[in-house]
Formats: structure tokens, sequence, C-alpha cells
């Protein structure tokens, strides 16, 4: 019954995934951590899905999935248990994609979201909702909780490209529009106060990423600056890579 305010870290897994092997792998309790490992219905419910019963527009749907609600829920419960430490989300791919919509809605009440690690995806341009639920908003608002960022993409993502626009996740609905990488993280570093000051973020190029296929590779790291005490936006840009970093990838080490 005794309290915690060890940090607490969600994960989630891609599009397909399960949550089985995170337990096993995360490596949370030795770093005094508390993992949160969730199990979406196939997948996460991040855009047109054809399992879903109703439109995305169709915010007052109760057949599909509320992921806003769910993680709230999630919240809620490990709180009840004294589970008081900051929350934090991992997100691969569609993972990436939810965390990105969880902190878009994040506020001291439902979502009180401190920061993420997103890979291979940025935010949605538009549709400004999709979803069914109140915590469905694809980009952050004016008042929002400021959230840290820590994320990276691949060049060639021929998934979800790194210039942004449509991307085959979404089917044939061009209503969801992906907006570039480093668009995403400008829109994240304004929603959280960075460069007030009008300093862009400091690139740094020539950073070591390897895989066991190609020791050789490059990444530039954007450090964006003038940020509010205790908040961190950050973003890795891999040249060359996919929509999978490889076996054995290593990033500046």
């Amino acid at each position: 019954n005794a309290a915690s305010d060890c940090p607490i870290v969600f994960f989630f897994h891609g599009a397909g995934g399960t949550n089985d092997w995170f337990a096993r792998t995360a490596g949370v309790h030795p770093a005094n951590v508390i993992g949160v490992y969730p199990q979406g219905e196939d997948g996460w419910n991040t855009g047109p899905k054809e399992s879903n019963f109703c439109s995305w527009d169709d915010y007052s749907c109760t057949h599909d999935p509320d992921e806003g609600a769910f993680i709230a829920s999630i919240i809620s419960e490990v709180r009840t248990l004294g589970a008081n430490g900051n929350i934090y989300l991992i997100g691969n791919s569609n993972g990436a994609a939810l965390s990105m919509r969880l902190a878009s809605n994040a506020g001291e009440d439902d979502l009180p979201i401190k920061g993420m690690v997103t890979k291979v995806t940025q935010l949605l341009a538009s549709p400004p909702r999709s979803g069914p639920g109140e915590l469905n908003y694809n980009q952050p608002g004016s008042g929002g909780s400021k959230v840290s960022i820590l994320n990276i993409m691949g060049t060639a993502d021929m998934v979800i490209p790194y210039e942004g626009g449509s991307s085959s996740v979404f089917g044939d609905d061009d209503s969801f529009q992906l907006m570039s990488a480093l668009e995403s993280m400008a829109t994240w570093a304004a929603h959280n106060g960075c460069g007030a000051d009008g300093s862009p973020p400091v690139v740094t190029d020539g950073i070591s990423y390897s895989n066991n296929m190609d020791p050789n590779g490059e990444a530039t790291f954007y450090e964006y600056q003038g940020c509010p005490e205790g908040v961190i936006v950050e973003h890795y840009a891999l040249h060359g890579a996919g929509h999978s970093f490889g076996p054995g990838a290593a990033l500046d080490g």
C-alpha cells in the first residue's frame, strides 16, 4: 500500500503488434521505473481502420476503441494504487502515433503526460480530430500541458514519409495528411514555448548511426532552444533509414 514517486512509462506496440515482450525487454525495473504495457485492438485507432464500425469523424461512436479514455482510465487506476510519479510514453510507428495523439490531449486531469519518445512517425496535419471521445485531437492545442519529446525518424521511410503528406496506412482517405518531420517538431517546440526569443534549433550533422548491415550511417540532430526549464524538444533524422532502423541499430554510440 506504499506510495511511489517512481516514473511511470507506457510502452505502445506498433500496428499488428502485441505487448507480450515489453515486460521482459523494457528494462524498467532495474532503473526503478514502473512499466505499463497496454494492448491495442488490431493496433491503435489513430486513423481509418477496416475493423472499425464507425466513420473516423463520428466522435460519439461507442463501438470503436476510445484510446484517450482507455489510457486515462489506466492512469487513474495506477494513481489509485499509489503510483504518483511522472507519466511518460514510448511508441514505435502506430504506437508512436498514439503517443502523439495522447500528448496532444495532455492535461493535468485526464492525461498528465510529461514526455515521450516516438519513433518513425510525426504529427498529423489533418484532420484536427479523429476517432471516438473527447481526447481525440491530433495536434496540441493552446492551453494544453507542455510535453517533452525525443523523436527519431528515417529520411527514406516509405511508409511514413519524412516529408509528410499521405501514407498507405490511411488507405485511400486523403483526409489524413502528415506534417513533415520538421514541421511536426516545430509545432511541438512552439506548443512548449521553445524559441520564444527567435532562436532556431541547434543542428548537428555527422552523428553516428549504425546497424548490423551498415556500420557507417549518419544522422542529423536537432536540439530546440529556449524551452522552459525541464522541457526538452529533440529530433534525430537518420539519413537513408526506412521504417525500421535495422537489427543492432545504434545512435551516437
